[in-house]
């Protein structure tokens, strides 16, 4: 999903999908898995760049709002679960001060 991203200046603190003024942003996706009851989808997002509620409006503009999102999600969506379902499970980036590598893994809980 290749979505440019700009503030919403009217709906603070969202973001929209604006070819005009959005900065490029791209996300890759998976469906891992597909639930019957009630109906879901689990999906591996991977953000290729960093943009402010990337995951969510890109999944937003799919069609498809994140369960639980209080910002982007319908009243449907946000009924079938308690919390945003978002789950960062690997996190990659270079040590600040040591330069080295760093892989932050913890399994998602849902």
């Amino acid at each position: 999903m290749s979505e440019p991203i700009a503030k919403d200046k009217n709906l603070f603190p969202r973001v929209k999908i604006c070819p005009d003024t959005g900065k490029a942003a791209l996300s890759e996706y998976k469906v891992l898995q597909r639930l019957a009851q009630p109906r879901r989808t689990l999906v591996q997002f991977t953000p290729l760049t960093g943009r402010t509620h990337q995951l969510r409006i890109h999944s937003l503009a799919m069609g498809h709002p994140i369960l639980g999102c209080d910002l982007y999600g319908s009243e449907q969506s946000e009924q079938k679960a308690e919390r945003l379902l978002l789950h960062a499970s690997d996190v990659y980036f270079e040590h600040p001060s040591r330069g080295e590598p760093f892989h932050g893994q913890c399994p998602c809980p849902f």
